[in-house]
């Protein structure tokens, strides 16, 4: 009888763990990121070769875009403390608004691109693709700044 109630226990124990672990629902950002990223994906697989460079740095850069979310989550988390002087919550506020702008120019464009890709005929790239570099390279300075503590 002990050794069953052992194992209930245990059961117990590893069924709340596991709860806890488990991914939280995703947010509506993450949930637009998620279908433009399925959707470049799906493209890539029906262009195959012609487009293959462009659509792989686009996927690239989606999920560079996603290393945004639990650093804005983290943000948000924060500024819902209580006894936070006025300049640390306006520097939070900026920084995490700072992100969110970053993170939403960069889900607009890849789902223009998305979009451009539905019309493109070839040979010449399609449009958008030569912002795609640069939008890299802000999120890659957004990525590598710490946050304001």
């Amino acid at each position: 009888m002990i050794a069953l109630l052992d194992v209930l226990i245990l059961i117990a124990i590893v069924a709340a763990v596991l709860y806890f672990l488990r991914p939280g629902v995703p947010s509506a950002e993450a949930e637009r990121l998620n279908k433009v990223l399925n959707e470049l994906q799906r493209q890539r697989r029906m262009f195959k070769t012609a487009l293959a460079k462009p659509l792989e740095e686009a996927i690239a850069y989606g999920l560079e875009l996603r290393k945004l979310l639990p650093r804005m989550a983290e943000l948000e988390r924060l500024l819902r403390q209580e006894g936070l002087e006025p300049a640390t919550i306006r520097r939070l506020q900026a920084h995490r608004d700072a992100l969110e702008q970053t993170y939403q120019e960069g889900v607009r464009f890849l789902e223009n691109f998305s979009a451009e890709l539905v019309l493109w005929q070839g040979p010449q790239m399609p449009g958008g693709l030569s912002h795609l570099q640069d939008l890299r390279t802000a999120l890659r300075e957004t990525l590598s700044q710490k946050s304001p503590q």
